[in-house]
């Protein structure tokens, strides 16, 4: 609008008011078709999240009921490509702390009073 307003200032733009104002429809344009694309691709992926899930809880209990059907012969399981369950590890024991440092120490806190020895 500045330049519009004010040719004695500004006499000869390398670029006119009317190429810049359709250089900034055009603009809005694609802005307003990027957000509306934004907006389907997120409810695409809404879309495909919720196949997903319910993808994922009907082979649960398909591969529940397959366990079940064979818990007597486990290693039938392999015709599903599905293995018998592993019997469970022990953990391992943790490492030792190294480097501990006394960061705080108050009045009936670990090493802050005078009966901790």
């Amino acid at each position: 609008a500045g330049l519009s307003e004010h040719t004695e200032f500004f006499p000869s733009p390398p670029v006119t008011t009317e190429e810049l104002q359709g250089l900034y429809q055009v603009y809005k344009e694609a802005r307003d078709a990027a957000v509306r694309a934004e907006g389907t691709a997120r409810d695409a992926f809404d879309v495909k999240d919720d196949a997903l899930a319910e993808l994922t809880e009907h082979m649960k209990a398909n591969l529940k009921y397959a366990e079940f059907a064979v818990k007597h012969r486990p290693e039938k399981l392999s015709q599903l490509g599905w293995a018998q369950r592993r019997s469970g590890s022990p953990l391992e024991a943790p490492g030792e702390v190294r480097n501990i440092k006394l960061v705080k120490a108050t009045a009936g806190s670990c090493c802050g009073s005078a009966t901790c020895r």
